[in-house]
């Protein structure tokens, strides 16, 4: 039997059952090395008929049935006092009467949060889970959180934040030493919002996090826009409206520039075309890499961090390796006891995080 089990949620998604189930077959044969098994979560009947004749009958998979559905639409709250036959209410009570060791869903991200903060509970100490997205870049991976729902954020949760991010970037990503930046308007210290900055009477998140350098905590101070994927910081911290609005023009600013070498590719003269085509051949391999390198789907899924258990959250349009690589992403977090890890760090920093001093001067 496999030491591990990863739930996944076979209606989270737009291409149900389909996508999460071949994502999950498709992770039990590429991800070597791992030790874990699947447990798919859904209508036991639709499972069974999509996977007849194919990984039926291997003691890696097995059904957990559900008998109700979130839609993309659903209120979370309402999901949550309603619903609480789901794939995605069972799922997570799963994780909770630990029957499984993770949970992924690339359902309605409000409900999966939600249900999540409800049954699983904050990790001792944290006060606003945050959501984190992974960039792939030329520098290797950096971590942005949160990308989820937190606005109106205090200096606390931010500097909770970059910790989890922290403790996520070398404990899952594999960063030995990773560096905190905060997103901010500017790099010195007293350019961002009041949550960055504070006041006369409140220590804002860079004063903290100035405290706390050293000791296994690397702060590398405030990071402009322009220099969030390519700048010295490994982890980005921000508000959920700051972060959503970065992942969202990112992804569209990869897809602007596909689309625009494409249009002078199709608009230029023949000279050009053939110069293109001659370029496509000698560049193809670096061309295949790079979007390997900057591919969505390298890394899958978007953790919940600061819950007690593993949740990975993925995009409705997951294709089967992304899931693939969200299911990879759960099964490293629940290896390396990620919440356990958040625990230990937010209560080693209780002193100066329960009761920060106040401003200098």
């Amino acid at each position: 039997m496999p030491r591990l089990w990863i739930a996944v949620d076979a209606h989270g998604g737009d291409f149900i059952p389909q996508n999460p189930i071949e994502g999950s077959i498709l992770a039990l044969r590429e991800l070597s090395g791992m030790d874990f098994g699947i447990t798919l979560v859904g209508d036991e009947r639709v499972i069974e008929q999509q996977l007849a004749g194919r990984f039926r009958g291997s003691d890696r998979i097995r059904v957990l049935h559900s008998t109700q559905v979130v839609r993309m639409d659903d209120d979370p709250m309402a999901a949550l006092r309603s619903k609480k036959g789901s794939s995605i209410h069972v799922g997570i009570a799963a994780v909770r009467d630990r029957q499984v060791d993770g949970f992924f869903s690339a359902g309605n991200t409000g409900a999966v949060t939600y249900i999540a903060r409800h049954l699983l509970r904050c990790v001792d100490n944290v006060v606003q889970p945050p959501i984190a997205a992974t960039f792939p870049t030329l520098a290797g991976p950096k971590v942005v959180l949160d990308v989820g729902a937190s606005v109106n954020c205090k200096p606390i949760h931010l500097v909770q934040f970059g910790l989890m991010g922290a403790v996520y970037a070398q404990h899952v990503l594999g960063i030995e030493h990773p560096r905190i930046g905060l997103m901010s308007n500017g790099e010195e210290d007293t350019k961002g919002s009041w949550a960055i900055v504070g006041d006369k009477e409140t220590l804002g998140a860079n004063g903290i996090f100035r405290l706390l350098n050293g000791n296994g905590i690397y702060f590398h101070g405030n990071v402009q826009g322009n220099d969030a994927f390519d700048g010295p910081a490994d982890v980005i911290v921000c508000d959920g409206f700051v972060g959503n609005v970065l992942l969202k023009a990112a992804e569209g600013e990869f897809n602007a520039i596909k689309g625009a070498v494409g249009n002078v590719i199709r608009s230029g003269g023949w000279s050009q075309k053939i110069f293109a085509t001659v370029s496509g051949i000698l560049l193809g391999p670096t061309i295949t890499a790079m979007k390997h390198l900057f591919a969505y789907e390298k890394y899958g899924g978007l953790p919940l961090l600061g819950v007690n258990g593993v949740i990975i959250i993925g995009h409705g349009k997951s294709t089967p390796v992304a899931i693939m690589n969200a299911i990879g992403n759960a099964v490293r977090s629940a290896e390396h006891r990620i919440d356990s890890h958040i625990k230990d760090c937010l209560q080693k920093h209780a002193g100066i995080l329960n009761t920060p001093p106040p401003p200098a001067g």
